[in-house]
């Protein structure tokens, strides 16, 4: 990383937003044929996103992971986006310490909502979550399935170990992002 990356994000989130509008764009003008559903948000941003964030909120320095997303000393960070109201999925072998959610639905407007979770994939309170009407997360990593969870259904059942990392718009001043 380097002094121009908060430049080179915020530019990368601008070409994603301009990509969305076209895609809105040429699905207004499709009439009969199947819409062209939009990309995922991109992982390169939110997980700087986060990293930026976190650094800013801890004053600590956050290192991007060779395994999982981002780590910072001993503590590996996994990061998940949404811009929809769908399910995340994880990777039935994926480990972590502590879990960031990003809510990134008002994206084009730059604001964003990102949660930090402090339980780990095997502390028993997440390993316990029901991913449907009869299996845990943790039932599904043991089949090697990909348990898919709505965060609206981890914030009504983790509520006591979720807080608020940042509410806000990003901005960029002198190269530098700017979490307002």
């Amino acid at each position: 990383m380097n002094d121009n990356d908060d430049k080179y994000i915020y530019e990368l989130l601008n070409k994603h937003i301009e990509y969305c509008n076209l895609i809105d764009d040429i699905n207004k003008k499709i009439k009969n044929m199947k819409k062209i559903r939009h990309p995922n948000f991109p992982e390169s941003i939110s997980e700087y996103i986060v990293k930026k964030c976190y650094e800013n909120k801890y004053k600590v320095d956050v290192n991007f992971g060779k395994i999982g997303d981002l780590v910072y000393k001993d503590t590996r960070i996994e990061v998940k986006a949404f811009t929809s109201s769908g399910p995340s999925s994880f990777g039935p072998d994926e480990k972590w310490n502590q879990l960031i959610f990003v809510d990134a639905s008002l994206f084009r407007e730059k604001k964003f909502k990102i949660y930090q979770i402090d339980l780990s994939n095997d502390n028993p309170n997440w390993k316990n979550i029901k991913v449907n009407s009869k299996d845990t997360y943790e039932d599904h990593c043991k089949q090697k399935r990909r348990p898919r969870i709505l965060f609206s259904s981890i914030y009504k059942i983790l509520n006591d170990f979720i807080k608020v990392l940042f509410d806000g718009i990003i901005k960029i001043d002198e190269n530098k992002l700017n979490f307002s």
